[in-house]
């Protein structure tokens, strides 16, 4: 019988492979693999040279990762109930994408400096100085049934608390059966809808604060680069509500046998909990994936323009992240990917790194202690 959580060691490793091969294809074309090129240079031959290498490893990495996914799910699924299997297939993955993407950034990395790519153009820092004065244009409302999932989940698990008993399941294996328990107590019933809670108070965070974060708008295209911000952050706002939504829903079903509900079904609530991830995952990278399309191509004004976005490889520390003191913001756009990441070069990052592990130590402590 092939087990669920196998499903979904292969679900996440195909992920990012689709990650590895989708982002290139959603990066604006003047950084390609993380390296910042002037306009008059997206056309070189060595950059398509690059990614068609990039594009046949990915193919082979795609095969080998669906090879030993096959092989976690359907001629060994019990390697997925062995903490070790998991970790080592899944950081094989990330590995190889790594890889991958190192080797086709050190070819546009060594040219770009052989041929001086940046000479005899003016490099230029542009900014849209009134973003975070206009009003949100994604409506809260797209919140609402993530937190409806959520008060949903709390309602029922608070009806079954009093009739659970002392020592209940939490986990089961492929077959339906419980294979793991814990004591009753606050966070072993309602722990994991804390975490849902937790989450959609970071997006709302992040959405009410979304118009604040930074634009490094391309002075070649600035008309073309403001409109991707705009285009973009409504996307991922609306996206990622959707996902969230989705998955809370999902949760809040693989809850239910835990509570003592649908006991004789619990690989049909498993699966669909599993499917309500899935596609709420599958239309979050879609819907971005297609927004991200806006303004990714350079403008034939951009074409003979001689002012260029700054050369700042040298603040990206392995083209992924940012470092740079002088640099007063906290969050910068990625650089590699869609979204934003922080600025190491602050020191507040650090402050805020440690204190996140201190609460993930002090959550384990806390879950060790409620299980078996």
């Amino acid at each position: 019988m092939v087990s669920i959580i196998s499903l979904e060691i292969l679900f996440s490793a195909v992920l990012i492979d689709l990650a590895s091969i989708l982002v290139p294809m959603m990066t604006p074309e003047t950084t390609q693999f993380s390296v910042r090129i002037p306009p008059v240079h997206t056309k070189s031959p060595v950059i398509a040279k690059a990614k068609r290498l990039y594009y046949v490893l990915w193919v082979v990495i795609l095969a080998l990762t669906l090879a030993g996914g096959s092989i976690i799910t359907f001629a060994a699924p019990g390697l997925a109930e062995r903490p070790a299997a998991p970790i080592i297939f899944i950081l094989s993955v990330l590995v190889l994408n790594a890889a991958n993407f190192y080797i086709a950034r050190g070819r546009l990395l060594s040219v770009k400096t052989a041929e001086s790519w940046y000479q005899g153009l003016q490099q230029t820092v542009a900014a849209d100085t009134r973003a975070h004065l206009k009003q949100h244009t994604v409506s809260l409302v797209w919140s609402l049934p993530g937190l409806i999932g959520i008060v949903a989940g709390i309602g029922i698990g608070s009806i079954r608390y009093a009739s659970l008993p002392t020592h209940f399941a939490i986990h089961f294996a492929s077959n339906g059966v419980a294979n793991g328990y814990a004591h009753k107590s606050v966070w072993s019933v309602f722990g994991m809808l804390g975490i849902e809670l937790f989450m959609w108070l970071v997006f709302f965070l992040t959405h009410a604060n979304i118009n604040r974060l930074p634009m490094r708008l391309d002075p070649a295209s600035l008309d073309a680069s403001r409109g991707r911000y705009r285009t973009l952050r409504q996307a991922i706002m609306k996206s990622l509500w959707v996902m969230l939504s989705m998955t809370n829903v999902g949760l809040t079903v693989g809850l239910l046998p835990i509570w003592g509900i649908g006991r004789n079904h619990v690989v049909a609530l498993t699966a669909i909990s599993f499917l309500m991830t899935f596609a709420g995952t599958v239309i979050c990278i879609a819907w971005i994936f297609r927004a991200a399309q806006t303004g990714r191509k350079v403008s034939p004004e951009a074409l003979h323009s001689t002012r260029v976005q700054i050369d700042d490889d040298k603040y990206w520390k392995g083209g992924v992240f940012y470092f740079n003191p002088s640099d007063p913001s906290l969050f910068v756009p990625k650089r590699f990917g869609i979204g934003f990441t922080v600025n190491f070069g602050r020191p507040s990052v650090f402050i805020t790194i440690v204190i996140i592990i201190a609460a993930l130590l002090l959550l384990g402590i806390i879950t060790g202690k409620t299980l078996f």
